[in-house]
């Protein structure tokens, strides 16, 4: 994860990475991007992967939001299962500081390891890759480099800590010149559960070769 190219751009991609696991924490949370989700039905059952995957089962199905230094806006990620718990996808919404920015990790087990490997973009146009590591206390991010639209590259590293209460405390360093320097301490909260995973709807075509209207389940 990282944010803005202002500091917000990578402090920004950097939260979205931000799908933090904390292995010890076994809390119930809800909600859908940018807002409490009062209207969805709770899942009452959310699967296990049997994998390494596993380490970010608390978020699974649920969203959390925390608010972004620097008048940088709230910052709110949502954790679904997706292709049969093979894979773990969160989503974000940064609002509230300019233009919508959004983001999207995929995390997987790597097969030949085991280890917990992610893949980054976000609507600005910038990307990264990185590996996750799950320690008694949270989640690590090992030095990742986030390269933007333009081509630049920064180096991050950030760890997701469990905090009071049903949220967590994520902290995010930049490597410079003289060495990791502290970027900035975000705290995350339980706002509700997250909405269902997005499904792509078939196209059909009539004898014409024009696309017929969807029919309602």
């Amino acid at each position: 994860m990282i944010l803005g190219y202002r500091l917000i751009g990578d402090v920004r991609h950097r939260v979205a990475v931000f799908s933090a696991s904390l292995v010890s924490m076994a809390i119930t949370l809800g909600g859908s991007l940018g807002a409490v989700a009062e209207d969805i039905p709770a899942q009452t059952s959310i699967p296990m992967s049997g994998t390494a995957l596993d380490a970010f089962h608390p978020f699974i199905g649920h969203c959390w939001e925390g608010e972004l230094p620097k008048n940088g806006g709230t910052d709110v990620h949502c954790f679904q299962w997706v292709y049969d718990q093979k894979f773990v996808e969160d989503r974000h919404e940064v609002r509230g500081a300019g233009p919508l920015y959004e983001g999207r990790t995929l995390y997987m087990q790597e097969p030949e390891t085991g280890e917990i490997t992610y893949l980054y973009w976000a609507s600005a146009g910038g990307a990264s890759r990185g590996k996750v590591v799950a320690k008694p206390d949270g989640l690590y991010f090992p030095a990742e480099s986030y390269t933007n639209e333009a081509g630049e590259s920064r180096v991050f590293r950030s760890k997701w800590l469990e905090a009071e209460g049903a949220s967590f405390i994520s902290i995010m360093q930049e490597q410079t010149a003289e060495g990791w320097k502290d970027l900035w301490q975000v705290t995350y909260s339980d706002i509700g559960l997250a909405p269902e995973p997005e499904r792509l709807a078939p196209r059909r075509y009539d004898e014409n070769g024009n696309i017929e209207e969807a029919k309602p389940d």
